[in-house]
């Protein structure tokens, strides 16, 4: 599985957001992922922006599989980083001003997010999909290292496939 861009005929749409459409392993099957706790996650933000100090010490913007998903948190970040207020229209306004709104799913994405706003009481629950997932496949691509190490005649692949699949457990 790789995060290269998909073929135009492969790339998933859902809700009108633009997601990163893994290639399914020989099976068909995609890679572990919950579009709709990372749409949780990302609503509750913009509910309460104070949400936004636990996210950072659970999540890192690759934890989405979501690739609009991605780039919305990532704007989240930087905006609290730089204290700057989060709701809707400043959210929308740092996407444009990355070059991302188009990429993250555009005003209809964003309207989606506020439509869809609603408690924020499970937003541990969520984090912990979010995070769960993001760690099966980390295992998977690190499963994949260790593969092609085996077939490689480069004396240190193994070992770095195997540091790989340590950060995967962690």
């Amino acid at each position: 599985m790789t995060y290269d861009p998909p073929h135009p005929a492969e790339q998933e749409h859902f809700g009108h957001e633009h997601f990163i459409a893994m290639r399914p392993d020989s099976k068909g099957v995609k890679p572990p992922h919950s579009l709709e706790a990372e749409r949780e996650v990302l609503s509750a933000v913009l509910v309460d922006a104070s949400v936004i100090e636990a996210l950072t010490k659970g999540l890192v913007r690759e934890d989405f599989y979501g690739q609009g998903h991605q780039y919305i948190f990532g704007a989240l970040l930087d905006m609290y980083a730089q204290a700057v207020p989060i709701d809707v229209v400043t959210l929308a306004q740092a996407l444009k001003d990355r070059g991302q709104f188009e990429q993250a799913g555009g005003a209809r994405s964003i309207g989606e997010l506020i439509n869809r706003a609603g408690t924020i009481k499970n937003i541990d629950a969520y984090i912990a999909i979010v995070r769960e997932k993001a760690s099966r496949r980390r295992v998977l691509e690190a499963g994949e290292a260790l593969i092609a190490a085996a077939h490689s005649t480069y004396d240190g692949a193994l070992e770095a496939a195997l540091e790989r699949m340590d950060r995967a457990k962690q």
